[in-house]
């Protein structure tokens, strides 16, 4: 399958923006722990035993494992009502560690009591169903990284506008991070970043302010180019 094609397909988000907040509202009421994290701190780490998968109500986590050279890589960025963990569940243990990006709040899941608790409370997603949205945005990430640079960019930030609900977006992370994410040097970053510029993607409001075009990202996201690094 084309990824340029596939990554024109409509993306159905695990909850609304509208529901988020509602749904773990509700689930909180009935047992759903969540506890404020700064800036900085750590949610878990590689090798620790997993008992619990999390949700991020607000703010922004990132997963990172350390590569064949033994550099951190960034292999995942999750937003409010993202699920996290869950891909190391079959194991038991992390198998990488997550960062606190910005001051977030997090709901903590028992994978067990939450299938207790979500068969009983119709309001409360199934255990198979926050697994299906980590796997659904890692298959999107994997799919993002056969593209060439300015394409992978767009669908980046593509994705942030829909998770953020506007075109004028925050980004949550560095341009060197946004890089290291999107596996990119700094510099075809840096070119990249450039190119949506001129062709009018996008327009820097500051620093990690940035006001986009949806629809000539999308363009410039269909359009077929070399794999860039």
């Amino acid at each position: 399958m084309n990824a340029s094609v596939a990554l024109r397909l409509p993306v159905v988000p695990f909850w609304s923006a509208d529901d988020v907040r509602a749904s773990l509202r509700a689930a909180g009421s009935i047992g759903l722990r969540t506890r404020a994290l700064p800036a900085g701190s750590t949610l878990f780490s590689r090798g620790e035993a997993l008992r619990q998968v999390f949700v991020v109500m607000s703010g922004a986590v990132q997963v990172q494992r350390a590569d064949r050279a033994g550099q951190a890589r960034i292999v995942d960025l999750a937003l409010a009502g993202d699920v996290v963990g869950f891909d190391d569940f079959a194991s038991g243990l992390y198998a990488a560690d997550a960062l606190v990006l910005r001051d977030a709040v997090v709901g903590a899941i028992e994978p067990k009591r939450w299938w207790r608790l979500s068969v009983r409370n119709p309001r409360l997603p199934a255990l198979a169903s926050l697994g299906a949205a980590q796997v659904h945005r890692a298959l999107r990430q994997n799919m993002r990284l056969r593209l060439g640079a300015p394409s992978r960019l767009a669908d980046c930030l593509l994705q942030l506008a829909e998770k953020l609900g506007s075109v004028d977006i925050e980004l949550p992370l560095s341009y060197q991070d946004l890089a290291n994410y999107l596996n990119l040097r700094p510099e075809t970053m840096s070119r990249a970043l450039h190119e949506l510029e001129r062709s009018s993607c996008l327009r820097r409001a500051g620093r990690t302010r940035l006001e986009l075009d949806p629809e000539r990202l999308r363009l410039t996201r269909a359009t077929p180019r070399r794999r860039q690094v």
